[in-house]
């Protein structure tokens, strides 16, 4: 079955709109109302830039479009968007534009339109640069996660914690706070697992869809719950989610199924596996073929008794709902909240009876 990236459409409550009136660059002003021309050699390019520094092939894409736009013009239509330097008169920080800028860059061009900002902190930069993107381009959970944790590391926040992390996104643009749930994932991997995501597909294959990912993340989970000594042998869970990642672009989820199925064989595998056995953690460390990892029966679990069908499912929904934001459920999402409540009752009332 394919998958549905869609995310469910946010309500903009009190909350969420507060937050945003509470961002670095909320009201922030240029120094002047009209685009001002400034020399191409005075822009310097923001080294943290994810345009510059990861794989999103988002630029390439545009690349001829770029080009048959000045061909065509003879100039670009929108400016860039720089900032100048605090420390040297008539110099400027790029900040948002890096397409249109290298584009000017490679052609020679002396002079290019620039809406122009008074100096900006690093973290205004990166919340100007997301706010921009998210109004003219689809998602890229590449870049924005190379954002959030530049913005994390300036405002010392700990990525592994899943509620920063939701406090981090709060004054992000909507379609950034939309995939909220896949942030908060995304950053408790490992930057390099994350970066070989892209985003869209590369020829060579070298790239791993978001659902993918997902699927990756609990299989962690679950590697933590079951083999906690061997996750923790291995240098933990981002550095073993940095190793499934490699596993996965080296195809050895592809042998003999798809990729998805063979992920959901290993989860399996795992769950019925007994606690820290050996035979998993030789699977991972040699990151063999998923064809290569053992059978386990469910009498195989160990002195931990397994877990039944309801025990999983009850641990799998106790981990979704404590990941709701509740400020943002709609009318029907309540109220199915409410007929599961209904039906618990119902069946703990007639257990103890």
């Amino acid at each position: 079955m394919k998958s549905n990236n869609t995310p469910p459409k946010e309500a903009k409550g009190p909350a969420n709109v507060a937050a945003l009136r509470s961002s670095p660059v909320h009201n922030l002003m240029p120094i002047s109302p009209s685009p001002q021309q400034i020399e191409v050699s005075a822009v310097d390019l923001d080294p943290t830039n994810p345009g510059k520094a990861t794989q999103s092939l988002r630029d390439k894409r545009r690349e001829g479009s770029l080009r048959d736009s000045y061909d065509i013009l003879a100039r670009i239509i929108y400016p860039v968007v720089v900032c100048q330097s605090p420390d040297v008169l008539g110099r400027y920080t790029h900040v948002d534009g890096y397409g249109r800028l290298k584009e000017a860059l490679a052609r020679g061009q002396q002079f290019i339109d620039a809406i122009v900002f008074p100096p900006l902190s690093l973290e205004q930069r990166i919340c100007m640069r997301q706010t921009l993107n998210a109004a003219e381009e689809p998602f890229d959970a590449v870049s924005i996660i190379h954002d959030l944790q530049e913005l994390a590391r300036i405002r010392k926040i700990d990525t592994s914690d899943a509620g920063q992390v939701k406090t981090l996104v709060r004054d992000m643009p909507e379609r950034v706070r939309k995939y909220e749930k896949d942030l908060v994932m995304l950053t408790s991997l490992h930057p390099k697992a994350v970066s070989a995501m892209g985003e869209s597909y590369q020829k060579s294959g070298k790239t791993i869809g978001l659902d993918k990912l997902r699927s990756i993340a609990v299989l962690l989970r679950n590697l933590e719950d079951r083999h906690p000594k061997t996750v923790a042998r291995l240098g933990g869970s981002k550095e073993l989610s940095l190793k499934v990642s490699k596993m996965y672009i080296e195809k050895k989820f592809s042998e003999g199924s798809r990729s998805q199925e063979a992920i959901r064989h290993v989860d399996k595998v795992l769950n019925l596996a007994p606690v820290d056995d050996p035979q998993v953690a030789d699977f991972l460390e040699k990151e063999r073929s998923h064809m290569e990892l053992p059978t386990f029966s469910a009498n195989e679990r160990g002195q931990d008794g397994g877990k039944s069908e309801i025990t999983e499912a009850c641990r799998n929904l106790t981990k979704f709902l404590l990941d709701i934001d509740t400020e943002v459920l709609t009318p029907a999402e309540m109220r199915a909240l409410e007929r599961t409540e209904s039906v618990l009752n119902k069946v703990l009332t007639t257990s103890k009876a």
